[in-house]
């Protein structure tokens, strides 16, 4: 393959979390086959991160957009970069950087694929007024993107919900699972007991994890106040919920997490920490308690390492469970999530989860969405 010819653009807005992973991810396998990128963004810290880790990759570039976080100054620079005919494609990251490529692109007759990372609820809703022409505008726009990949079928569902224009095309929606590099995550079998040592918990003490961020959507607060719940059925000398610390979230979620005598004794903060495996390893039970998700990585981790795992029966998680040993809550109902946690301390599934391990690592290998991303990079280039 003449790597010349093979320039991806890749616009991103915001290159954090889970859409940094998912780049960097694709990159790296992509790479191997003959693809070269260039990555487009809004020049700040959150930028410089992502440039820190991608630079691993020699010959990958980074265009930084001074202002970037205004829509037409993304815009401009986009159509500029375009315009020096060195790309033969471009892959949008979320939907309003799809959005901003597709009114950048109009005319250059440049291919375009769009990966969708987020869904679209009330709670999370297109900013500002006029929601109604926003939703029509970015409609027809992005109905004339060649690709559009959603990373569960509940978001794609989610998408055309709001996005009627996508059914009368000529776009194609082509939903690929989201995944997990198990080249840079361990399989079975960590031994860290750190945390117990830390903070001198007996083995008999049942460790529930939460590591999502301190965000709305995450149902922090309402696992809160199940913790509360399980205290007054007896629970409080059993139970403790370790909570990695988010720089980015919430901060009023820090003092909600200390906000009695019962939430300071069952629950512990600690900082974040690179490796998750390690923190997962170390866990009873998982725990996702979200409102939404696009596509829950979480439990796949917890998953791919044979940790039970409890999750909401919600938009992106009760996708990535269905046919799991995996449990699920009713979504911001504590009464719920507390029931489920005490349905596993009396109905442990360790072993089964155990036993599902090797299964999951065969389901959420990242690879098997790359391949079909190679595939359709290969029907334009």
């Amino acid at each position: 393959m003449d790597n010349a010819n093979h320039r991806i653009l890749i616009p991103i807005n915001n290159p954090l979390g889970g859409i940094k992973t998912y780049t960097l991810s694709y990159i790296r396998y992509l790479r191997e086959e003959g693809f070269r990128f260039t990555i487009l963004a809004p020049e700040n810290n959150i930028f410089d991160q992502f440039q820190n880790e991608a630079k691993i990759f020699p010959d990958v570039e980074f265009i930084a957009v001074p202002d970037g976080s205004r829509f037409m100054k993304m815009v401009l620079a986009i159509r500029k970069t375009l315009k020096t005919k060195r790309f033969h494609l471009t892959h949008s990251q979320g939907l309003k950087a799809g959005f901003q490529t597709s009114v950048a692109g109009w005319g250059l007759h440049i291919p375009q694929i769009v990966t969708l990372h987020d869904v679209i609820v009330p709670q999370n809703d297109m900013p500002g007024k006029g929601k109604w022409l926003k939703k029509r505008t970015t409609g027809f726009f992005t109905r004339y993107v060649n690709e559009i990949v959603p990373v569960s079928e509940d978001c794609a569902a989610n998408h055309l919900k709001h996005f009627p224009e996508w059914k009368k095309g000529p776009c194609r929606i082509t939903p690929i699972l989201n995944g997990i590099d198990l080249d840079k995550f361990p399989a079975t079998g960590l031994s860290d007991n750190s945390l117990r040592k830390q903070f001198q918990f007996s083995d008999e003490m049942i460790l529930l994890g939460f590591f999502g961020r301190f965000m709305p959507q995450k149902g922090f607060l309402p696992l809160l106040d199940a913790m509360e719940i399980l205290a007054a059925r007896g629970y409080s000398e059993r139970v403790r919920l370790i909570a990695a610390k988010d720089k980015d979230g919430y901060l009023s979620y820090f003092s909600a997490a200390q906000r009695n005598d019962v939430l300071r004794q069952m629950v512990r903060l600690i900082e974040p920490q690179n490796n998750i495996a390690a923190l997962i390893s170390q866990m009873n039970l998982v725990l996702m308690p979200s409102l939404w998700e696009a596509c829950s990585l979480v439990s796949m981790e917890a998953m791919l390492m044979g940790v039970p795992f409890l999750g909401s029966r919600c938009l992106g998680i009760r996708e990535v469970l269905r046919d799991t040993p995996c449990r699920m809550c009713t979504p911001d109902d504590p009464a719920s999530i507390a029931d489920e946690i005490e349905y596993y301390v009396k109905h442990t599934w360790d072993e089964e989860a155990k036993k599902f391990a090797a299964t999951a690592r065969r389901r959420f290998d990242v690879r098997n969405g790359i391949k079909q991303m190679s595939e359709i990079y290969r029907k334009f280039v």
